[in-house]
């Protein structure tokens, strides 16, 4: 068997049959920090699409509440961020 550095190099296939041998008791039980850590940047990689809608208002963009992130008229916080969306005349 190859050596592998990181699961995330593992296609679907293998990744399922050792983590059926691991509970199986075939393999040695994995440390849980690696282990976690893994999840963690199998989760990073995995493309999270939000969705807004907006509409205009007094020539404003106003974003729709209630919305999947915290907004507020043009502003949409994310974190410790703030995006500010302004519209401007078409070019």
């Amino acid at each position: 068997m190859t050596a592998i550095s990181h699961v995330t190099e593992l296609d679907n296939d293998t990744f399922e049959a050792l983590l059926l041998g691991t509970l199986s008791g075939d393999h040695p039980t994995p440390e849980l920090s690696p282990f976690f850590g893994t999840l963690a940047a199998m989760d990073e990689h995995i493309p999270e699409v939000i969705e807004l809608s907006a509409h205009l208002e007094n020539g404003s963009l106003v974003l729709d509440t209630p919305a999947t992130l915290e907004v507020d008229g043009n502003k949409i916080f994310i974190q410790n961020k703030q995006i500010i969306i302004r519209l401007r005349e078409a070019a």
